[in-house]
């Protein structure tokens, strides 16, 4: 508002000037603020007004009366010290497009003693004048509402086409497709999609969320998070999984969503304080040993977050003994456990030599086998030629050369398929080497290191029947033959074999590596498979492979 103070004469000449415009209207007509600011003071020059003060409406719509500077108006002309005999302004649409508020207006003004003059209209104080004004009055609403119903229409038909045209929300930018005004996903978008996901984890409050995600640059001032008001707004909003809901219509857009529709989904229960369907996790890489560990009545160990004043602890539970472990605590302790079966350099470079010599053996064993069947094989083709000279030549008749022919098949067959079974026994591969030394000499670490469903099956491995705890301290009945290999050459078995219950067959064998190669070589043969199934597990095809019957041991089997 831009205030000119003249002197106090001739007071019933006193009046202001009343300019607006929307943006709209200033590209389309050409009513500037400008151009009406001096059409109004030409007006009150040629007509002897003075000027008092000057009223700009800059954005505001002419649909409604409540108008910041429309307001200050008609207060300012209420005040009788200021003596206001008119309001100047450019149209009548500037002041009103909506007849009912312009009547109201003017009768307002009119009471006290004030008048509305139009610098482009012609009307007076007349019958006939006063006619005028509502014919021009009824003309500006006319006008605004066929505007509205034109863009309208327009707006419907962009809808029923799955396009969004009005001001695009956080997460999408106003764009142009194909010259059609429409939305796409923005830089923003990784922050709404980023609220969603936290919101549905359900961990942290809206309020937490927000100050972390929309920390500068989202509200009007753009030092502070955006109001938590606007936040939920955008939860709600189902424009983010692709939905325009406008018109009382519901349509898919064509624009990219931000969102799916699942976890739009999740956050309205959420929000709405209803739990949603729980999708149980079976392999929660943040609890290993669950299902792993069980207690004296054979009760399996679960896992799951509590939520404290601060964050989340995580615990192992017994759900029917209501007991718990924290996660770091017990998983301690396991370690500690695995680190009781390490090996030393000596006894891991004795037990690879074993199995190196054990591995060579094989191969040449095969080798040999392979080259006897080999020979065999020959021997029948030729036998098989034979035959079937014979019969060309009328030595054999038909039938007892196809009585021979299928003697020689089922030999040929019962040879070879000796062969493949030989070549189909596993050789241990090289690559488990590089890993055995380190699994033998630190398995607490080794382990400790390994993904989620490598840490599962290698538990498994090395204790076949899992782990049993009571008073805070964990045993086994079974531990696998690489570490019960160790235990046969081990000088002192009772710090590999600390528990009572920890049966091993070999804990009455000669201890002293000189005495255990007989028994090394009977242990080899299944030894090997161990070290085949070993492969495995650290060499998966898949991250996830057959995860299950480490799981679930007993229901595999």
């Amino acid at each position: 508002m831009n205030g000119i103070t003249l002197p106090q004469n001739n007071k019933r000449n006193r009046a202001v000037i009343y300019c607006r415009v929307s943006t709209k209207e200033q590209v389309e007509e050409g009513n500037s603020l400008v151009t009406q600011e001096r059409a109004c003071r030409d007006y009150a020059q040629k007509y002897g007004y003075e000027i008092v003060e000057i009223y700009i409406e800059q954005g505001e719509s002419a649909k409604t009366a409540d108008r910041t500077e429309l307001k200050k108006l008609l207060s300012f002309c209420a005040s009788k010290k200021n003596d206001i005999a008119a309001v100047i302004a450019y149209k009548i649409d500037r002041i009103s497009r909506n007849t009912d508020d312009y009547s109201q207006i003017r009768m307002n003004l009119k009471r006290y003693g004030v008048e509305i003059k139009s610098t482009s209209e012609y009307f007076e104080s007349s019958p006939a004048g006063r006619f005028m004004e509502n014919i021009i009055a009824n003309v500006a609403q006319f006008d605004n509402e066929v505007r509205t119903e034109r863009s309208v229409g327009g707006m419907k038909g962009a809808v029923s086409e799955g396009r969004y045209v009005w001001m695009a929300p956080i997460g999408y930018s106003n764009v142009r497709d194909n010259g059609k005004a429409t939305i796409a996903p923005s830089n923003q978008a990784h922050l709404v999609r980023k609220l969603f996901e936290e919101v549905a984890l359900s961990k942290k409050s809206v309020i937490e969320i927000n100050k972390e995600l929309f920390k500068k640059g989202f509200s009007k001032t753009g030092k502070a998070p955006l109001a938590t008001s606007n936040v939920y707004k955008i939860l709600h909003d189902e424009l983010y999984m692709g939905y325009i809901n406008k018109f009382g219509l519901r349509v898919k857009g064509t624009f990219n969503p931000i969102i799916s529709e699942e976890l739009f989904s999740r956050v309205q229960c959420v929000l709405k304080s209803k739990r949603p369907k729980k999708h149980y996790e079976v392999n929660n890489p943040d609890f290993p040993l669950r299902r792993f560990i069980t207690n004296e009545k054979g009760e399996q160990l679960t896992g799951a977050w509590s939520k404290g004043r601060s964050k989340y602890y995580g615990y192992y539970v017994f759900a029917k003994s209501k007991l718990n472990y924290n996660k770091d605590q017990l998983e301690g302790l396991f370690l500690t456990f695995l680190n009781r079966l390490s090996c030393t350099q000596a006894q891991i470079k004795y037990i690879e030599g074993k199995i190196c010599n054990h591995i060579e053996y094989l191969k040449n064993n095969i080798s040999n086998v392979n080259n006897s069947i080999k020979e065999k094989e020959g021997f029948l083709l030729e036998k098989k030629q034979l035959v079937i000279t014979k019969n060309l030549n009328g030595v054999y008749s038909d039938s007892t050369a196809k009585e021979q022919l299928e003697m020689i098949d089922s030999e040929l067959w019962q040879i070879q398929s000796s062969r493949i079974k030989e070549e189909d026994k596993s050789i241990v591969p090289e690559r488990v080497f590089k890993e055995l030394y380190l699994l033998l000499k630190n398995p607490g670490e080794y382990w400790h290191q390994k993904s989620y469903a490598v840490k599962v099956k290698l538990q498994r491995f090395i204790f076949p029947k899992g782990l049993i705890i009571s008073n805070d301290n964990l045993r086994t009945v079974e531990i696998c033959r690489l570490y019960r290999a160790n235990n046969a050459i081990s000088d002192n078995i009772s710090l590999m074999v600390p528990y009572r219950e920890l049966n091993i067959e070999l804990d009455k064998k000669p201890s002293c590596i000189q005495a255990d190669d007989k028994l090394f070589e009977e242990y080899f043969q299944e030894l090997k498979s161990e070290l085949i199934e070993l492969d495995k597990i650290l060499f998966p095809e898949t991250d996830q492979e057959n995860i299950s019957e480490y799981l679930y041991p007993s229901r595999a089997a």
